[in-house]
C-alpha cells in the first residue's frame, strides 16, 4: 500500500472516489450523493485546493496495482486539525489502510495544531472504536454524531 496526498490536477479522480463511498455507504458521510452530484467542477478543484500544507491535507492509500483503496483529509481551523472525508472501499476494510491514513496524518498534525477533532456517527461503533485505537476521547454530542479529540505532541 501507498500513501499518496492529493493535490489540486487530482480532483476528478477524488470526485469519482468520493461519489463511489457516498454510494456504498451514505451515513458515513456529512453531505448527501445528492448534493455532491450538483458540485461544479471548479468546486472540487477548490476543496483540494484548500487543503495544501500547512491549511489541510487531503491523503489517498493506494493498493499495490494503483487502485485507490481509501482517503482522509483534515483542516485546520483554530489550531484544531479537522479530521473528516475518511472512507475505505469494502474490500480494504480491516486491512490496515485507515490506520495507515491516520498515521500519516496525525504524523502531518503534530506540526500544525494542537489537537485533532472529527466526529463520528454515534451508531458507527467500529470506527469510533478506531478513532479510540489512536488515542480519540469523546468530548461531545453533535445531534447523531459523537465529537471526538485528541491532544497532540
Amino acid at each position: 500500500m501507498r500513501i499518496a496526498r492529493l493535490g489540486v490536477e487530482d480532483w476528478s479522480a477524488f470526485r469519482d472516489f468520493r461519489i463511489d463511498g457516498l454510494r456504498e455507504s451514505p451515513e458515513s458521510f456529512a453531505s448527501t450523493l445528492s448534493d455532491v452530484l450538483l458540485r461544479t467542477d471548479q468546486s472540487w478543484r477548490d476543496q483540494l485546493g484548500r487543503l495544501r500544507d500547512p491549511q489541510g491535507i487531503a491523503l489517498i492509500a493506494c493498493d499495490a496495482d494503483g487502485a485507490w483503496v481509501g482517503t482522509m483529509r483534515a483542516a485546520v481551523t483554530d489550531g484544531q486539525a479537522w479530521v473528516h472525508g475518511v472512507y475505505v472501499v469494502p474490500a480494504a476494510r480491516g486491512g490496515g489502510v485507515a490506520a495507515a491514513l491516520m498515521s500519516e496524518l496525525l504524523a502531518w498534525a503534530v506540526d500544525h495544531a494542537s489537537v485533532a477533532m472529527l466526529h463520528v456517527v454515534e451508531s458507527n461503533v467500529r470506527a469510533r472504536r478506531f478513532y479510540e485505537s489512536f488515542g480519540f476521547t469523546p468530548v461531545g454530542v453533535d445531534g447523531r454524531e459523537i465529537e471526538m479529540r485528541r491532544v497532540l505532541s
